[in-house]
């Protein structure tokens, strides 16, 4: 029998030992660059609230939170919704606002009986703000609820007399804003003083914002 040659056996062991490496190779784990991520969709990105600068609002009440008589400083009596005719005749029904419009750092305040008030305003918190030129100074005028559907804001109105040996004087007046009454007591004992002071708020309603 003839012998196979040596030369043809070490041939078919090379090609049977890179045929061997070949498959490894080829079942083998895939190089990293060949590994594609899966896609995953970008969530949107949400809307941007839009800011709303235009608020209406109509007035539903007014109340008293104060209605009092003092002399020389000192508190005598409560007055009651009958003694504002008394005490102020029909200012009441002229200075009443009954819509407001706010817009940005602008308020406009509208009456039936006079004519249309405009204010530069700022927001401190949850306090409307408006801008007193006379004394060059900000202070609190009204109250938002958290959610602008509700604004009171406040109007004192006052009477002081002065009598003494040396004058008589007389002031009517109304205030926009929360004022403390003391700048106006006066409990100086050679003044025969009176003052009437009446704080009252009004409520207003939002029928439309933009």
């Amino acid at each position: 029998m003839k012998k196979p040659n040596s030369n043809h056996l070490f041939i078919f062991q090379c090609l049977i030992f890179l045929f061997t490496i070949f498959m490894v190779q080829s079942c083998g784990p895939k190089e990293k660059d060949d590994i594609k991520p899966t896609p995953v969709n970008p969530k949107p990105d949400p809307e941007p609230e839009i800011e709303q600068k235009e608020f209406s609002y109509k007035i539903s009440k007014d109340f008293n939170i104060e209605f009092s008589e003092y002399l020389k400083g000192i508190k005598v009596k409560d007055l009651q919704e009958n003694d504002v005719v008394k005490h102020f005749g029909n200012r009441l029904t002229y200075i009443k606002p009954d819509s407001l419009y706010i817009k940005e750092d602008s308020l406009s305040v509208f009456s039936h009986k006079m004519p249309k008030q405009s204010f530069k305003i700022k927001w401190e918190n949850d306090f409307l703000q408006i801008f007193d030129q006379k004394n060059n100074q900000w202070k609190n005028w009204a109250k938002r609820d958290p959610k602008d559907s509700v604004i009171t804001i406040n109007i004192s109105f006052y009477k002081k007399t002065i009598l003494n040996e040396e004058r008589s004087n007389l002031t009517l007046g109304q205030v926009y804003g929360f004022m403390d009454k003391k700048t106006m007591l006066d409990s100086d004992a050679k003044n025969n003083s009176e003052l009437i002071w009446m704080s009252r708020n009004y409520i207003f309603n939002l029928i439309k914002k933009k």
